[in-house]
C-alpha cells in the first residue's frame, strides 16, 4: 500500500539554474532524500533535463506551455523526443 503524506509538496522552481554542476549533483541528491526519506511529493521546474529525468520517477515536458511528453522519467530519458524538445523541432 501507498505510504500517505499529510505534508505539503515540496515546489522548487529552477534549483540548478547558475549552481556549479557539483553543487547540482548535492541538490539533486538531496531532493531524492527528502522524497524517499522524508516522504514529501516533489514538483519540479527545471531547465536542467538531465539531472532531473535522472532522479524523477514521473515526469512532463512542457513547450510553449503545452505538454508534448509525459510518464516515466526513465523511459522520457531516453526518448528521442526529448532531444527535438530541447534542441528545437516538431515534437
Amino acid at each position: 500500500m501507498a505510504k500517505v503524506c499529510n505534508r505539503s509538496p515540496l515546489l522548487l522552481d529552477q534549483p540548478s539554474l547558475g549552481i556549479a554542476p557539483k553543487l547540482v549533483q548535492n541538490i539533486a541528491r538531496s531532493i531524492v532524500a527528502i522524497n524517499r526519506d522524508e516522504g514529501v511529493s516533489v514538483l519540479l521546474a527545471e531547465q536542467n533535463s538531465q539531472m532531473v529525468l535522472s532522479i524523477l520517477h514521473w515526469a512532463r515536458e512542457l513547450t510553449t506551455g503545452n505538454v508534448v511528453i509525459s510518464g516515466n522519467s526513465k523511459e522520457i530519458l531516453t526518448d528521442p523526443r526529448i532531444k527535438t524538445a530541447y534542441l528545437g523541432g516538431e515534437v
